[in-house]
């Protein structure tokens, strides 16, 4: 499931939020000053992004919101002898044909704010299945047409007096 823009500028402020109530309370906690418990949090985001993490295939967060950014697929990792048979095929397939296989991210299909509004996931479920079920009958609805393209009247366009605004 991809992220739309706004929602990952609302997570990003979000987590800054969260960065600067929790170094509001470690200094009322330690007594220290804010802007120590800030920076410290700061350093903690800051690795996070830039370490390399196994459940991302040896890459950094960092790496992968900027191959996104530019439109770039996460490459598949090396192949190891734990790579199950999907994994190979789409090296094969590579292979074959040439380009690169990438993966994303999924972590189920629910976001954070899923888990903290659980009524809204469904309800969002509930029109998205209608609005595919939509797409279903226009497209059946589609395919009973035949037009018979080596026909020259299949389509006759509107005659000068048909043509609204044509005249000066």
């Amino acid at each position: 499931m991809t992220v739309p823009y706004q929602a990952s500028v609302l997570y990003q402020q979000l987590v800054e939020y969260l960065r600067d109530y929790a170094a509001n309370e470690f200094a009322l906690l330690r007594g220290t000053p804010v802007d120590d418990e800030m920076e410290r949090l700061n350093d903690v985001i800051h690795d996070w992004f830039f370490a390399p993490r196994e459940d991302l295939h040896g890459m950094s967060p960092r790496e992968i919101i900027r191959r996104e950014e530019l439109d770039e697929p996460n490459p598949l990792p090396p192949p190891s002898p734990e790579d199950d048979e999907v994994l190979r095929e789409m090296r094969e397939m590579d292979e074959m044909f040439g380009g690169e296989t990438g993966w994303y991210l999924d972590d189920g299909g629910f976001t954070l704010l899923d888990m903290f509004d659980p009524e809204g996931y469904d309800e969002n479920q509930r029109k998205l299945d209608e609005m595919e079920d939509e797409l279903d009958e226009d497209d059946e609805w589609a395919l009973d047409i035949e037009i018979d393209l080596d026909d020259e009247d299949w389509f006759e366009g509107p005659n000068g007096d048909d043509i609204p605004f044509s005249r000066n």
